[in-house]
């Protein structure tokens, strides 16, 4: 069983690669994301009170947001036609696309192939880019809680990536708890996260620009507020009922 593998097995805590991206990349791929007029003051759902402390700059909205804001699949589906856009340009400008790098790197190294989620033709948005230089309180990321009834309800293992672009100053560390999600668990009513957290640790990292971390999303994981800007562009990995590998965001 290939590392991949017992990651999505929950065999082993993450997947750190130091140098993913170079300076020259990392630099380049900021500086076209602060670029875009879309990188702009994260829109919240009100049940992610815990956000609204410090409003921070985001391009694209995940899947999850855009459920939480109660716009169907199909909405969402159009969105990402913008999304698409928008990250094309980016990645034509900068010169390589981090997705197929990524996808690349999976394929070549965990012989794993992996395609966009989508349905009726249209694709999901595989990125969103992110300051998380906030606290984020502990919580866990799912495709059939997220989504059931999407194309990601079929998800029955599932990962989280993040390639980070700066260096969040004093601060940032993300922790990883050895404690899965599931419908049992209440979440607090005016956040995804849970308050009081109190759970083992399967694993701890703090990040810097060009690395490219990887570990498994249904496990809670929480992030520690940064001095600095925390940007970061990231994702989702799921091993479907099917048996094939697909990407969201």
């Amino acid at each position: 069983m290939n590392t991949l593998n017992l990651l999505f097995e929950n065999k082993i805590g993450a997947i750190i690669v130091d140098d993913f991206l170079n300076t020259q990349q990392a630099q380049s791929l900021l500086e076209d994301i602060a670029d875009q007029p879309e990188w702009c003051e994260a829109k919240v759902p009100e049940i992610h009170q815990h956000l609204t402390a410090k409003k921070t700059n985001q391009l694209f909205s995940s899947q999850y947001m855009i459920a939480a804001d109660e716009i169907s699949e199909e909405g969402y589906l159009e969105l990402c036609k913008e999304y698409q856009s928008v990250w094309l340009r980016i990645t034509n400008h900068c010169g390589f696309d981090p997705i197929l790098l990524l996808f690349e790197y999976l394929k070549n190294t965990y012989h794993t192939s992996f395609e966009v989620a989508g349905k009726n033709n249209l694709t999901y948005s595989p990125v969103v880019a992110r300051d998380l230089s906030i606290e984020v309180l502990p919580h866990a990321d799912f495709g059939p809680f997220d989504g059931k009834e999407w194309a990601i309800g079929e998800v029955k293992k599932q990962l989280a990536w993040n390639i980070y672009l700066t260096p969040p100053g004093e601060g940032g560390e993300t922790t990883v708890y050895d404690y899965v999600w599931d419908q049992s668990d209440m979440l607090d009513e005016s956040s995804y996260g849970i308050r009081n957290f109190n759970q083992p640790v399967k694993t701890k990292f703090s990040v810097k620009p060009g690395m490219l971390v990887l570990f498994n999303s249904r496990n809670f994981h929480s992030i520690q507020k940064s001095t600095l800007p925390r940007i970061a562009i990231g994702g989702l990995l799921g091993q479907t009922e099917k048996n094939t590998f697909i990407a969201w965001s």
